[in-house]
C-alpha cells in the first residue's frame, strides 16, 4: 500500500481548496449574495472533508435561499447537506433534509439515490419498513 499524504499533487489539491476557501470567506462580508457564497464555502468544506463546517455553512445557505424564495442552487445545496449527513451518521436529520427536498424538488433523482444511500450507512433494518 503506497502513501501519497505528501505527494506534490496532494499538497497542491489542499492548498488550492485553502485558496479558494479563504477568498469565498472574505467575499462573505463584502457580497450582497451572501447565500451562494454560504453554499460555495459548504460544498469547498465538503470537498476538503471537513463535513462539520461544511454542515454548518449549507444549513446557513439553505435558510438564505428559503427565505430569498430564489432557489437557484437550493437542491444542489439539499443534496450536499444530505451527504454531510451521512458521512457525520445523522440520520434523523438527513431524513428531515430528504423530506424537504422532495417537497420542493419531487423529480430530482439524486435526492432519492442520497437518501436510499443514507438508509443502508444507516444499517438500521427498520428503515426499510
Amino acid at each position: 500500500m503506497s502513501h501519497s499524504g505528501y505527494s506534490a499533487q496532494v499538497i497542491s489539491k489542499k492548498n488550492k481548496y485553502e485558496r479558494n476557501l479563504q477568498l469565498l470567506l472574505s467575499e462573505l462580508s463584502t457580497d450582497s449574495d451572501t447565500s451562494y457564497n454560504l453554499f460555495q464555502i459548504g460544498r469547498t468544506y465538503y470537498v476538503m472533508k471537513d463535513y462539520v463546517q461544511a454542515e454548518h455553512f449549507l444549513y446557513r445557505s439553505i435558510e438564505a435561499e428559503l427565505r430569498s424564495m430564489r432557489r437557484n442552487f437550493l437542491s444542489s445545496a439539499l443534496l450536499t447537506l444530505g451527504y454531510c449527513n451521512i458521512k457525520l451518521q445523522k440520520f434523523d436529520e438527513l431524513k428531515n433534509i430528504f423530506n424537504l427536498g422532495i417537497e420542493l424538488f419531487p423529480d430530482f433523482t439524486d435526492l432519492y439515490f442520497m437518501y436510499g444511500v443514507g438508509l443502508i450507512e444507516s444499517k438500521n433494518i427498520n428503515s426499510f419498513e
